[in-house]
């Protein structure tokens, strides 16, 4: 029987999200966990997240009692990044609040690494019927808003390495809206819908890393999970 996650480590994002993350979340939850390995390393969650390599922690650290008189109540949060080999820590990003949404660092979560860990990927507070998805350069700090929607991982290999998953809430040209799974590339741009499921796409990726055109990530001799130093 396939191993699967918890869902206990997401409930708490999940509740606090638009109903088109809630559903995604969930999926990503239940989803097998060889399959869920294709979009995030086996160890992240809602909170913490490791670099390809093992070598570095991207951790959100609540700081404080939430934001006020912005569009949204929001807890404080920041995110820090941790070297694995010496424990050292730096701040990363520095939440803060802002009517404006592209700009808004609010109730951060969900943070991912590209595959090359030059970047954090995360989530953040948004719209009403939305998240924000941000990036933030690991070598400067330097963040930029990427999408709207809720991020759910980032491809790590394949045709589709560095691609984002996110969930996103989209409206239909005849009226009416419709709450899907999509990727999108690095800077946000649609690269194709992956629909109400996302289980299909992760089978999908899981058969591509099978290919001997499309080898899996690096890993420690008899390990099922990229080497954590």
């Amino acid at each position: 029987m396939p191993r699967t996650y918890s869902i206990a480590p997401v409930l708490a994002v999940v509740l606090a999200l638009a109903p088109a993350a809630q559903t995604a979340h969930a999926q990503i939850a239940r989803a097998p966990a060889v399959g869920l390995a294709r979009i995030q390393d086996p160890h992240d969650d809602d909170s913490t997240a490791w670099s390809p390599d093992g070598r570095l922690r991207a951790e959100v650290r609540r700081t404080g009692p939430a934001f006020t008189g912005t569009q949204s109540d929001a807890i404080r949060a920041e995110l820090w990044i941790v070297d694995t080999r010496t424990g050292t820590a730096r701040l990363l990003v520095r939440g803060h609040a802002s009517d404006d949404p592209h700009t808004r660092l609010v109730g951060l979560n969900t943070p991912r690494f590209s595959p090359d860990g030059r970047r954090v990927y995360f989530s953040a507070d948004g719209w009403v019927t939305s998240g924000a998805i941000h990036a933030a350069d690991v070598a400067t700090g330097r963040t930029r808003y990427v999408a709207p929607g809720t991020l759910l991982g980032v491809v790590r290999g394949g045709s589709h390495a560095g691609q984002l998953v996110a969930a996103q809430h989209r409206y239909f040209a005849q009226g009416g809206s419709f709450d899907w799974a999509w990727l999108l590339t690095p800077q946000g741009a649609d690269v194709a819908p992956i629909g109400e499921e996302v289980e299909p796409f992760l089978a999908y990726l899981e058969d591509e890393a099978a290919s001997p055109a499309h080898p899996q990530p690096a890993t420690a001799p008899g390990s099922a999970s990229p080497v954590h130093r």
